[in-house]
């Protein structure tokens, strides 16, 4: 069984939005193979180790799909993990598929991924920001358009309750109140994980970053790694540890708690974090306000333009 066609077959039935870190892993399995065919059989664990070897100091383009040469630091860190995650998934696929353990058939007797041990690094670039430097980002003006729509964004989703990237593409036009349904869990909630966020008149002057972020990345799956790079050139332009879009969410969570002294149950809802549901989760109607008072509490540690 040839791995490469049998991982095609499987990276065609994922969804759009799951595809591109497989296609990342399997092209950058094959640049280190230098061919793209290799029988399942031959996927032994010295050459899996080696693959992390190779792979080791490397920067990847989940846009291109493949290996990249990048001077800039890599973000986010555990790619060669992700990699090993998805390769793993199609072999044990294959071996769901063409092993009959009860029948006495076992055509794929190996398995090479179970005993490799992944360094699981923590992000360098999802630490959350302190005041002085969140003020920084709030405050920054940079000549390139990129840049200066990587920060917007930034402060955007700081200002908006920690809203994700992929949710803020869906955007389009906000009014006086955001309501949306947060993509990554809306298909695990009973209530499609709705939220109603008023938009803070602080950030209204940015608002039109929307429409930019669809000029900068033409299709969602390439949003985070655009402005990514746009918040790294920013950091290295400034001297300070780079951090990712995400960064925005933790950073909101924790002054949220550590500094606005919001309660831990205010800073869930407002995060879209409320997953147990109860009863009285489920026919109780939230208090949307009560959550928009205190995301004032957050935003008034801030001196805004």
């Amino acid at each position: 069984l040839d791995f490469f066609s049998f991982a095609d077959d499987v990276i065609g039935s994922k969804s759009e939005g799951g595809r591109c870190q497989y296609v990342t892993a399997i092209n950058t399995f094959a640049e280190y193979l230098g061919k793209r065919e290799i029988d399942i059989n031959d996927i032994t664990k010295p050459l899996l180790v080696g693959f992390l070897r190779w792979m080791d100091g490397k920067a990847f383009s989940f846009q291109l799909g493949r290996v990249s040469p990048s001077k800039r630091p890599r973000i986010p860190n555990g790619a060669e993990s992700r990699h090993m995650a998805k390769l793993a998934h199609i072999y044990n696929k294959a071996k769901e598929m063409y092993n009959d353990e009860d029948g006495g058939l076992i055509l794929i007797p190996r398995s090479p991924f179970s005993t490799i041990k992944l360094k699981h690094p923590v992000s360098r670039g999802q630490k959350p920001l302190d005041v002085a430097t969140m003020q920084r980002v709030i405050d920054a003006r940079h000549p390139l358009e990129t840049v200066q729509t990587s920060l917007d964004l930034f402060v955007l989703s700081f200002a908006l309750w920690g809203a994700n990237l992929a949710d803020l593409y869906e955007a389009g036009e906000l009014g006086e109140v955001w309501v949306y349904h947060r993509k990554k869990v809306r298909d695990r909630r009973p209530d499609g994980a709705e939220l109603k966020v008023r938009v803070p008149e602080c950030v209204k002057s940015r608002l039109p970053t929307l429409e930019r972020l669809h000029k900068m990345a033409g299709k969602a799956r390439y949003a985070t790694s655009k402005v990514n790079k746009g918040l790294a050139r920013w950091c290295e332009d400034e001297g300070i540890p780079v951090f990712t879009f995400y960064a925005a969410r933790h950073s909101y969570a924790t002054l949220a708690r550590n500094k606005a002294k919001l309660e831990k149950a205010t800073v869930d809802e407002a995060l879209g974090h409320v997953g147990e549901f109860r009863i009285t989760d489920i026919y109780a109607e939230r208090d949307w306000e009560q959550v928009a008072e205190a995301n004032r509490r957050v935003l008034a540690l801030f001196r805004w333009p």
